[in-house]
């Protein structure tokens, strides 16, 4: 699934304003919400709406996918991550310190390269990144130096991508994917999914917890 598969985050250009970009160093402690829309090329394509959330150790993702929520917590410090389904209230559970929860990163023929480019992002500096891989879609992305997915540990919600190859986890460890837009060499442009607004807000701990009424399964 496409929007599944997607998610798995001070100024650099001479021409910006320094006043107008917010100083990337403070999203290292940063709380909040980061909303994104992902959308697919096509006249038929419409685009689905992300929402990630972020306090401490614990980051919780809300995908709205045609109409379909899908919710995922993972909190770091237990090591341990959530899945919720609205329509049944139920929830599984998936213990991240055991042995095969995570797949090991895998040696691929994907080269990692800075473009030398940088853009803007919902107010954000991020620096242009891009991934090559003979053998799948070319990828490229924005990263914003101040907030590491490795601060949130790799068992983040873009953590299928730091786990795929060698490339993934250095682009990752670079910052957060504001933009990720993967390009297929024969037609163009497949996905694209990108920042539309960063709030720096307190979250309530709630956020992050089973919902009352939810009976866990197995998965």
């Amino acid at each position: 699934m496409l929007v599944i598969a997607l998610m798995a985050a001070a100024p650099f250009c001479a021409s910006c304003k320094r006043s107008s970009i917010v100083k990337i160093a403070s999203l290292v402690s940063f709380e909040g919400r980061i909303d994104m829309t992902m959308t697919t090329p096509g006249a038929a394509a419409m685009p689905s709406a992300m929402s990630y959330e972020v306090k401490g150790a614990k980051a919780r993702i809300e995908i709205d996918a045609f109409g379909t929520p899908f919710v995922t917590v993972t909190d770091m410090s237990a090591q341990k991550s959530w899945t919720f389904d609205a329509t049944t209230h139920t929830y599984t559970e998936l213990d991240q310190s055991a042995k095969g929860s995570v797949p090991a990163a895998t040696k691929s023929a994907a080269r990692a390269t800075n473009t030398g480019r940088h853009d803007t992002i919902a107010g954000y500096a991020c620096d242009v990144w891009a991934i090559d891989d003979p053998t799948a879609m070319r990828a490229e992305l924005c990263m914003a130096s101040g907030m590491h997915m490795i601060s949130l540990g790799a068992l983040g919600p873009f953590s299928m991508f730091a786990s795929t190859s060698d490339a993934w986890s250095e682009v990752m460890s670079k910052g957060f994917p504001l933009r990720i837009e993967l390009i297929d060499r024969s037609s163009g442009p497949f996905a694209k999914i990108e920042a539309t607004r960063i709030s720096k807000t307190s979250i309530p701990d709630s956020e992050f917890e089973v919902p009352a009424g939810y009976t866990k399964r197995s998965i």
